[in-house]
């Protein structure tokens, strides 16, 4: 019975082996012709790997043909089929300026709180014309009761163009609230770090905040800042990130989560901060502008 209940395992496991294709290959940049490290190689969400020292990877898929999609910091992303479990050689272009006058994007969102501001809308916009080697984005945020509520969020970024795994920039964020016979202003400045060597995004600065309370009584606090950021490939498609502000005497959290469906840009979005919290929904549409030929340069 024993020797039967092993054969039996072991033709299941055959099986599962077989169901599975072994895909190699090795990824090349196709400027200089030398292997890309630290390029990540998926099928889905749930099925990754990453190129090493030499550009060479292998991934396993369960059924051909299939689309395997190339991506990292600093280079156009590219997906291809395979058809076979044949050994791949791929090519990919660095980002370059021509690609980079694609970022220049405008988006207009509705806004809506769920706890305190319930009516509110969201202006973004950014353009690589400042510095030629950086893209500057912007954006502003303002909700409101129509009565004693009102909330302004403010962003302003630079993020430094690579063409290797590394990427970074600079974010400055002003907050301003009044909530009845309470005030906030909150305003930090954060340096961002990317690269295709971690599955996920991080940011560290420090910020200011100056709270009245009901009694009219003011403080200041100080402190660091941390937040995480992971994009989810496909199927999902979707950003997630979250902040913890560690100030002198109080904590705060922010926690937001952006996805496109079809045509349309959505987001969920929370924060907490000292007497402070809300909830917000928004959804808008972000559209490419080009005011020049990108090629001239």
């Amino acid at each position: 019975m024993r020797i039967i209940a092993i054969l039996i395992f072991s033709i299941l496991i055959t099986n599962v082996s077989k169901a599975q294709y072994l895909i190699k290959g090795i990824v090349y940049d196709s400027l200089e012709n030398s292997p890309l490290p630290g390029i990540t190689v998926f099928v889905d969400s749930t099925n990754e790997t990453t190129t090493n020292i030499d550009g060479k990877f292998s991934i396993r898929i369960k059924k051909l043909p299939a689309k395997i999609t190339f991506a990292g910091v600093g280079i156009l992303s590219r997906t291809i089929e395979v058809k076979s479990d044949s050994n791949l050689i791929v090519f990919l272009k660095p980002y370059t300026l021509v690609h980079f006058y694609g970022s220049q994007k405008i988006g207009i969102y509705l806004t809506s709180g769920f706890i305190n501001n319930p009516i509110g809308g969201e202006l973004y916009i950014s353009s690589p014309y400042i510095f030629n080697f950086a893209l500057l984005n912007g954006s502003i945020n303002y909700q409101t009761n129509f009565k004693d509520n009102n909330l302004l969020n403010s962003k302003v970024s630079i993020e430094i163009v690579t063409t290797w795994n590394f990427g970074f920039g600079l974010s400055g964020y002003y907050q301003d609230l009044k909530l009845d016979n309470y005030t906030l202003n909150n305003k930090f400045l954060e340096i961002d770090f990317s690269t295709s060597f971690i599955p996920f995004d991080l940011s560290f600065g420090y910020g200011i905040i100056n709270t009245n309370d009901e009694e009219n009584r003011d403080y200041t606090n100080k402190g660091l800042t941390i937040k995480v950021s992971k994009y989810v490939h496909e199927p999902l498609k979707l950003t997630l990130s979250s902040r913890i502000l560690f100030y002198d005497e109080l904590l705060g959290f922010h926690a937001e989560l952006n996805k496109p469906i079809k045509n349309f840009e959505t987001f969920v979005r929370f924060q907490q901060l000292d007497a402070y919290k809300e909830f917000t929904l928004g959804i808008g549409y972000k559209f490419t502008y080009i005011f020049s030929d990108p090629n001239k340069y």
